[in-house]
């Protein structure tokens, strides 16, 4: 058997140039981490971190919280949601729930497994909205303790990578100070 000089011997087996060259691809693609679908890094590695369009408000408060029952009026561009909590918390179980509108809007409940003294409401957290206007009001047993409005500038995020998904859109939190 006569030796052509486009075949090379891998291994005990005879490979042309086209098959070697095919496989070292593949070998510098598993080990770069390449990809053929240009749609999630565009030939490059991509990374799993997730992340969510989202918003936030943090309460600030001096002291323990008192005792009572809180509502939370929140409206994004006119959609109005409110949520409700009672501190202290009956149990970590339990939640701020909040209703209306159709964005998601979560109520942070802090504390609960420590002294019932330490049990406070943390903030909204807004998700997968990016509203142009945001006001919030908080209300202890009927009466104001203190509310704002803000114009939240989101920014573009591409955790993974420039050429990777997922696509967020956040926005700096903003303090309201609590009576």
């Amino acid at each position: 058997m006569s030796i052509h000089r486009s075949h090379l011997r891998i291994i005990g087996t005879w490979l042309t140039r086209p098959a070697l060259a095919v496989l070292l691809a593949t070998a510098v693609c598993l080990t770069a981490g390449c990809s053929s679908d240009e749609g999630d890094g565009g030939g490059m590695s991509c990374t799993a971190m997730g992340c969510a369009d989202s918003y936030g408000v943090d309460f600030g408060h001096t002291g323990a919280w008192p005792a009572g029952d809180y509502q939370v009026s929140v409206s994004l561009d006119g959609s109005d949601v409110v949520c409700s909590a009672t501190l202290p918390f009956a149990s970590c179980e339990t939640s701020g729930a909040c209703v209306g509108g159709s964005e998601s809007v979560l109520l942070i409940r802090s504390g609960c497994a420590l002294d019932k003294a330490q049990h406070k409401l943390g903030g909204i957290i807004i998700t997968g909205a990016q509203p142009k206007e945001v006001k919030v009001s908080v209300t202890r047993g009927g009466k104001a303790i203190g509310d704002g409005s803000w114009t939240p500038t989101f920014v573009t995020s591409r955790p993974n990578g420039p050429n990777c998904g997922p696509v967020c859109n956040q926005a700096p939190k903003e303090t309201l100070t609590l009576k």
